[in-house]
């Protein structure tokens, strides 16, 4: 039979942090529990030694031992004691986990990829490819939405040749929700949102905070009649700032493609983009090298940036390198094909990435140590 020990142990692993919102067993918290001579002793481990939730914790876990069998529930004592750095980030790997698994899409994008293309400071071509890689998609028959989530420094619009043109709304079931500006390419479809195409004015400036820019990306993500796309391209501001962090929270199932130049600088600038994928538990799906070379007058290549640093970053961070295309100028027809290629790698990338995730669901519950599981 299930001893005294044993039965508060396991309420106590249902337990939920109100903070984290996972179960103390999930997370690694509960280390001991001990019922003798009518007194319970139980050790729980704190993400911190000064998290605000501690009284909130022994008050419940004093109710659950005393419930399951413990007595009365002055003979209760919680100790508290605080993780290591490795426990810690596993705890938090875990409760990221769980907050993608319970956050909610928006029903116009439901079964949709998403995909946000980033990079670690501007200038690096990051908006062109974003464009390129949401045509060339929907010539190949997908229906591509962009959302031009570089708020401040909006240029999709431009980039696409519809900066006259403005955005409706249409009146739904759920409210009035905003149309995006389609435009049929190829056999496929490209639905765009951009602030772009809300202005007066192409030159006006915004002059909005962090808060009210973060506030602009949760309307067109929740707000836009998406229409349940096959891809949506997220053209992200350079940088690890608000938008990236409200679109991590908003869509964690968001995947990540890092666009960097070959220079040095540019390579170190966006490893920060991976930590930060990585810290937010967002999938890496490879590394495009943009402006890479460019042909001389001579038939050869020149590397005015450098060579090899997106295939040395994808290698450090073990990510796919998607693609190195040259500049423009001198060289249209590869220009084109390595955008090709790189659009083909991107989509195969987002197959590889679906099979993987439907056979590793329970790979973060495996690594709960038995003891600490709730009962099944």
């Amino acid at each position: 039979m299930e001893t005294t020990t044993e039965r508060i142990r396991d309420r106590l692993a249902e337990l939920v942090d109100p903070e984290l919102g996972c179960t103390l067993g999930e997370l690694g918290m509960l280390k001991t529990v001990s019922a003798e001579d009518g007194t319970v002793d139980i050790e729980i481990a704190l993400t911190t030694s000064r998290c605000p939730m501690r009284a909130r914790i022994r008050d419940a876990a004093i109710e659950a031992a005393a419930e399951a069998g413990g007595g009365d529930p002055t003979s209760v004592q919680v100790r508290f004691s605080e993780m290591t750095a490795a426990e810690r980030s596993r705890a938090m790997t875990v409760a990221l986990a769980e907050r993608q698994r319970g956050a909610a899409t928006p029903p116009s994008l439901d079964g949709t990829r998403v995909i946000a293309i980033a990079s670690g400071k501007g200038g690096v071509g990051k908006s062109t490819l974003t464009r390129e890689f949401g045509q060339r998609a929907a010539r190949r028959g997908l229906r591509v939405g962009i959302a031009d989530a570089d708020i401040l420094g909006f240029s999709q619009d431009q980039l696409n040749g519809v900066s006259g043109e403005r955005l409706g709304a249409s009146e739904g079931q759920e409210g009035y929700k905003i149309e995006p500006l389609r435009t049929s390419v190829g056999s496929g479809e490209v639905a765009l949102v951009s602030v772009g195409l809300m202005m007066e004015q192409a030159g006006a400036a915004l002059s909005w905070r962090g808060q009210m820019v973060a506030r602009a990306l949760q309307h067109f993500i929740e707000d836009v009649s998406w229409g349940k796309p096959d891809l949506l391209l997220i053209d992200l501001p350079p940088g690890t700032g608000d938008i990236p962090m409200a679109l991590s929270r908003l869509l964690p199932r968001t995947r990540v493609v890092v666009v960097t130049t070959p220079s040095e600088l540019a390579v170190t600038v966006a490893g920060r983009i991976i930590s930060f994928a990585e810290r937010a538990s967002l999938e890496v799906l490879g590394v495009v090298e943009n402006m890479s070379w460019y042909s001389c007058a001579h038939g050869g290549r020149e590397h005015p940036f450098g060579s090899g640093g997106g295939r040395r970053l994808a290698g450090e961070r073990g990510v796919a390198l998607l693609g190195e295309i040259p500049l423009l100028a001198g060289a249209e027809e590869e220009w084109s094909r390595e955008i090709d290629s790189a659009t083909s790698a991107l989509l195969e990338a987002v197959e590889r990435s679906e099979l993987a995730a439907s056979s590793c669901t329970a790979r973060l519950w495996e690594q709960v140590p038995e003891r600490s599981r709730p009962p099944a």
